[in-house]
């Protein structure tokens, strides 16, 4: 069976912290049906060690492309910036502060080889906070409820036919997922396309996160009809009676974040109907990056 040509962007913006592991992963990848052609570190004007160190890896091998951005613009202009280099039929967008297992690729891919149905599948982030801390149970909490409804983040695949998607969206993974729906094309969970990713260790990052996704769903939906709901009757049933709680603690901290995202979502409904803010440049949450302290081997790179 001839493998399927892929590519990969990688969208970054002052990634010193984790741009080696999430590299060094990429080339390491088990792949079976598909074969990665170029891995693009898309750099939106990044002022920390990202383009040297990326640079690094352009030099050991030449998938990997480092395409620099003069200005900063946003996840979604370096995604159509990614989209002007490649031809490949399915690329692949993850975020700079992730990093995928051996067989992530692969897997994310699969189902859009053997299904021509199929025009977009979403990964598994699993978070590395501490689940035994207030936020870190909520990360963890949110993110088993992201992947139970299941909504996509992190990393995503999809059939290479949209030629941009628009520069003025918080919420990419969403757009595109509206507009391969709108290609009469199907949209699936994989499970086991898992990626670490870390979420905020502080409340202030934490809530501006949540804001900025509340306000670019809230835009999704005026400009492409498509309504993605944060907080339903539904989804509070599946928090509150299917995320295994194991005390009166955990109770009480998964109240705190339910609290935590209505309070986001409110201040997301003020940047949108009163202030007419629209995020889709957005502060970095510093306290998400850096997910190991350790330093990734190189001796696999040629």
């Amino acid at each position: 069976m001839k493998k399927i040509s892929i590519s990969i962007c990688v969208p970054a913006y002052n990634e010193e912290e984790n741009i080696e592991k999430i590299l060094a992963a990429l080339l390491i990848q088990k792949t079976k049906r598909i074969s990665i052609n170029k891995i693009v570190v898309v750099s939106s004007a990044s002022t920390d060690k990202t383009d040297r160190l990326v640079m690094q890896f352009c030099k050991k091998d030449k998938r990997i492309i480092l395409h620099k951005q003069k200005a900063r613009e946003g996840k979604a202009a370096a995604i159509n910036a990614f989209l002007k280099l490649v031809d490949d039929p399915i690329v692949v967008i993850q975020s700079a502060d992730t990093i995928p297992q051996h067989d992530t690729i692969e897997n994310l891919c699969h189902p859009l080889v053997m299904d021509p149905k199929i025009g977009m599948t979403g990964g598994a982030p699993f978070p590395v906070n501490d689940p035994n801390t207030f936020l870190g149970y909520v990360i963890h909490a949110w993110w088993w409820f992201h992947r139970n409804i299941p909504r996509f983040g992190e990393i995503i695949a999809y059939r290479n036919i949209l030629e941009r998607i628009t520069h003025a969206t918080a919420v990419d993974e969403a757009f595109i997922q509206a507009k391969i729906i709108q290609n009469n094309l199907k949209v699936v969970y994989v499970d086991n396309a898992i990626v670490q990713n870390k979420g905020a260790e502080n409340l202030g990052d934490l809530i501006k996160q949540r804001r900025r996704v509340f306000n670019g769903h809230v835009r999704l939906h005026q400009k492409e009809n498509v309504k993605i709901d944060n907080m339903t009757k539904s989804s509070l049933k599946l928090l509150l009676f299917k995320y295994p709680i194991k005390n009166f603690k955990e109770l009480t901290w998964l109240t705190g974040g339910i609290l935590i995202e209505v309070y986001a979502q409110a201040l997301g409904w003020y940047d949108m109907k009163i202030s007419k803010t629209n995020p889709f440049i957005w502060d970095t949450a510093k306290s998400t990056k850096n997910l190991k302290k350790k330093r990734p081997s190189y001796d696999f790179i040629p």
